[in-house]
């Protein structure tokens, strides 16, 4: 039985939105009426020139067709803000106090505190990583330990085939050079987009 949902007009805010924003609708309306079908395949979406306001469009079509499903698709929604703190917690402030404060000490606050960090970051990392669908709006990495963390998460996610959604306000370019920037590697942008180009759909 064919599912039915109530689309958006359009992902830019315009009345009558642009070619890119109109084929966008089209063709996530088409994934979504199949999107059981999809998750199996681990088949996601990368979308460049998405701002905060169609990011946000976007992802609301999204949850309103994974919420609306007779079998409940476990997903995450992380803004890019909230992705990056985690990425500096679990790869920067955490390894730094760790290395800094290695003997052990009577319980404090700042323990308790560190506890409740570590959990936090932990849980968050592995929702990221094992919930069925995970989409991550407004991505534009600024720090090295960002694009690490990124690079760990997507790369996990397509070797479980699991579906990633990503938004990003840059253009392909643009987000190949931030993350050139911040790659000692040289090798995460190419590794990201091999995995999204073979495994999702690509919109502009």
């Amino acid at each position: 039985m064919r599912e039915h949902f109530s689309p958006a007009p359009d992902f830019g805010g315009e009345q009558h939105g642009s070619v890119q924003d109109r084929d966008l609708l089209v063709r996530m309306t088409a994934y979504l009426e199949q999107l059981d079908l999809r998750v199996r395949q681990g088949q996601g979406w990368f979308i460049f020139n998405a701002d905060r306001t169609r990011a946000a469009r976007i992802a609301q079509y999204l949850l309103v067709a994974l919420r609306s499903r007779p079998i409940t698709l476990s997903h995450a929604l992380m803004t890019w803000r909230d992705f990056a703190l985690n990425a500096f917690v679990t790869e920067v402030a955490l390894p730094r106090e760790e290395r800094d404060d290695p003997a052990p000490a009577p319980e404090s606050d700042r323990d308790r505190e560190r506890q409740i960090a570590r959990r936090v970051s932990r849980e968050a990392y592995w929702r990221a990583l094992n919930v069925d669908v995970l989409i991550l709006l407004d991505l534009a990495p600024t720090h090295t330990h960002e694009v690490a963390f990124l690079d760990s998460i997507l790369t996990s996610r397509a070797r479980l085939h699991l579906p990633s959604v990503l938004t990003t306000p840059l253009m392909p370019d643009g987000l190949q050079h931030a993350m050139d920037a911040h790659d000692p590697t040289g090798e995460v942008w190419g590794r990201i987009w091999r995995q999204m180009y073979d495994t999702g759909l690509i919109a502009l």
